[in-house]
């Protein structure tokens, strides 16, 4: 069976949020680290930062930053819609959840789906594997 190379890895992440909840206000810092690999196949470790209104946003902020140089396109693809519904036949608050992003790059539209019980993971997972659709393609 032929294994998928992939353009773009996810190692590891960090979110904080510093979350006022009397001022509703909040921060969010994300670090990833990541693999890239190059037009050419070289793979390059990246340790990047970013900050965003939530924790996916801070996540896809690093990652862009990270791959930008790599690949320049990537600065067209956007997120157009993002639904969370919880998986069927399971209830309470440590569900798993299965996360929808439809991406765009202005002229067609693709997407991608996760499942994990931790919202965030699977977030990040299907951002991810809309970037790495459109990764194709170049």
């Amino acid at each position: 069976m032929d294994r998928k190379i992939r353009r773009l890895s996810v190692l590891k992440y960090r979110v904080v949020i510093d979350e006022d909840m009397q001022e509703e206000k909040s921060s969010v810092q994300a670090t990833v680290k990541l693999e890239i690999r190059d037009s050419s196949g070289q793979v390059h470790r990246c340790h990047e930062a970013g900050e965003g209104n939530g924790p996916v946003n801070a996540v896809d902020m690093a990652i862009r930053k990270a791959i930008r140089g790599f690949y320049p396109s990537i600065s067209n693809i956007r997120l157009v819609d993002f639904t969370v519904r919880k998986v069927n036949g399971f209830a309470g608050t440590d569900v798993p959840v299965e996360v929808e992003v439809v991406s765009s790059d202005g002229h067609k539209r693709w997407t991608t789906t996760a499942i994990s019980a931790n919202i965030i993971r699977a977030s990040i997972v299907a951002v991810v594997e809309g970037l790495e659709k459109e990764l194709e393609q170049v």
